[in-house]
């Protein structure tokens, strides 16, 4: 199972839910069953780590971001990811102008798995909020998390 998150620059909040992500597939055992990626819409970043506000809140909470950088997505990051979740409409649009309609289909918002109330994660390199930028993407991830563990508890590892 492949989970992709997509940002605007994919150095806030895409490499901020691959980081919960991973943490939250390590706490469960799950790290050589899923495997979690993060990545951009635009190349603004390319080679860059997490932002420092990024940074900072993830070492708040005890969550590693070693070996993530900002890349740019591709055709086949979307191909072989089984989630693709996108933090707002725009990066969601954006990343669907890459695919055929029968693909677009697996590109929604990370949203889609939160609790209600709210559409996208704001986006922290404008308006500074990684504190809410944290909390949204902590719900939506959790949200992953349950469907990922209702899936293999199914048998569908590789669904």
């Amino acid at each position: 199972m492949n989970i992709l998150f997509v940002c605007l620059g994919n150095i806030c909040r895409s490499p901020m839910a691959e980081a919960v992500m991973r943490h939250m597939l390590a706490k469960e055992g799950l790290s050589d069953v899923v495997t979690v990626d993060s990545v951009a819409t635009g190349d603004y970043h390319t080679g860059e780590p997490p932002h420092i506000g990024t940074q900072n809140k993830l070492k708040e909470k005890g969550i590693s971001f070693d070996g993530i950088y900002a890349r740019r997505v591709t055709l086949d990051d979307i191909v072989e990811a089984d989630y693709v979740l996108a933090m707002d409409n725009k990066v969601c649009g954006r990343t669907k102008a890459l695919c055929d309609p029968e693909l677009e289909k697996k590109v929604v918002l990370l949203s889609t798995y939160g609790k209600g109330g709210w559409e996208e994660v704001p986006d922290p390199w404008y308006t500074g909020d990684f504190d809410l930028a944290y909390d949204l993407v902590l719900e939506g991830c959790s949200g992953v998390m349950e469907e990922i563990r209702a899936k293999l508890a199914n048998g569908a590892a590789d669904a």
